[in-house]
């Protein structure tokens, strides 16, 4: 795994480097300008992709019976996004489309258990930003996360 140098002032990132000494060269000129504190942090790629971009939020149903809201999560999605639902009330698109959307996930984290309709248990999971593709697995209604091109 392939190792690199972010170089940051106060909280903000100001360089990488692939190697450790033109990073301590970097710095060493930085703290001559008085410019703040200046720190290195050695890191891979992955993570600071994560660092930049933070994870992406899914919802899953952790629960055998499948993916179901409670009809006061329908209501609280209804009134954030109205864009999501047809005329009749039900999803413009699949669920599973619908699964990484950040008004979903904020309804979710807000309400919590009483997010999941009947044989359902709704939770939010993190998908790492450096994962590029993914897909969501599912077994008799319960589903997980898995990374492509990596198998069990």
């Amino acid at each position: 795994m392939h190792v690199v140098h972010l170089i940051m002032v106060g909280k903000t990132p100001v360089g990488i480097f692939d190697s450790e000494q033109r990073a301590r060269d970097a710095m060493a000129t930085i703290r001559e300008s008085h410019l703040g504190v200046v720190s290195m942090r050695s890191m891979t790629i992955n993570e600071i992709v994560e660092l930049q971009h933070g994870p992406r939020k899914v919802v899953l149903n952790h629960s055998f019976g499948g993916f179901k809201l409670s009809a006061d999560a329908r209501k609280t999605l209804f009134e954030i996004a109205p864009d999501l639902f047809t005329s009749k009330g039900s999803f413009k698109s699949s669920e599973h489309e619908l699964r990484g959307d950040p008004r979903l996930v904020s309804v979710v984290e807000q309400l919590g258990n009483r997010a999941s309709g009947e044989f359902s248990r709704l939770v939010v999971v993190e998908v790492p930003a450096h994962v590029e593709s993914w897909h969501m697995d599912e077994h008799d209604g319960s589903e997980s996360i898995a990374e492509d091109g990596w198998s069990e």
